[in-house]
């Protein structure tokens, strides 16, 4: 092999290389970019529910003197987090259904503004529960976050060829004892936002084991992104 071939491959080998290391990390304002104002409606898969799945974020809120954003699901659910573009996706309050809120300690940062394909994040706070400004309890949540990396997703709006893919275990130990938790995996895409879900939720009995596990899925029927509207065959 002549020099003029022997360096054509180590360029091309190096730039190679190059582009698999620029992929290896994620920015994640490209991939969670919603505002107030911004809806999401998905395909409930579980054939034993009928109805759509929505995630809204319908306002701001001013929490502990710090603006966050609201977010809101038709099972019931909210929450108070902020995307800090330096600092990353932080998670304020976690409501349930009929008023209770689970209000951490310190906010939890749930992953850093740039993550790293293949990693694992880590996080954990103490909790109190409230319910109608009454203290029910306290608890710790435990969140853990592996960052998969790209791939494609075809869903009832249209197919995504650029996502960014996560698996979220999150566990606490509830103030009437049980620990309770769900494992949910979540396709994003490039400046549009979760498209696709897939987990379940359960109980944990004393050795660790998962019971009463409930199912779901969706995928993205509709949104509303950046004050666009989104509809199937757009």
């Amino acid at each position: 092999m002549n020099i003029f071939i022997r360096c054509f491959f180590c360029i091309a080998f190096g730039l190679l290389t190059t582009a698999a290391q620029a992929q290896a990390k994620y920015r994640l304002a490209d991939y969670m970019p919603n505002h107030a104002g911004d809806s999401l409606l998905f395909q409930n898969l579980n054939p034993a529910v009928k109805e759509p799945i929505l995630i809204a974020w319908p306002d701001t809120a001013t929490f502990k003197g710090q603006t966050v954003l609201e977010r809101t699901e038709s099972t019931g659910g909210r929450r108070l987090e902020l995307l800090d573009p330096a600092e990353g996706w932080k998670l304020f309050l976690v409501g349930f259904q009929k008023g209770t809120d689970m209000i951490f300690e310190k906010p939890l940062l749930l992953l850093p503004a740039e993550v790293e394909h293949g990693a694992v994040y880590r996080s954990s706070s103490p909790f109190s529960v409230f319910s109608s400004g009454r203290k029910l309890g306290a608890g710790i949540q435990n969140y853990e976050i592996k960052v998969q990396g790209h791939d494609t997703s075809r869903t009832p709006l249209r197919n995504f060829g650029e996502c960014w893919v996560i698996i979220t275990t999150s566990t606490r130990a509830d103030t009437d004892g049980v620990r309770r938790g769900y494992e949910i995996k979540e396709w994003y895409a490039r400046d549009f936002g979760l498209v696709k879900m897939a987990g379940e939720a359960f109980t944990l009995d004393a050795k660790g084991a998962r019971t009463r596990v409930v199912k779901a899925a969706g995928m993205l029927e509709k949104a509303k992104v950046a004050g666009e509207s989104y509809k199937w065959n757009d």
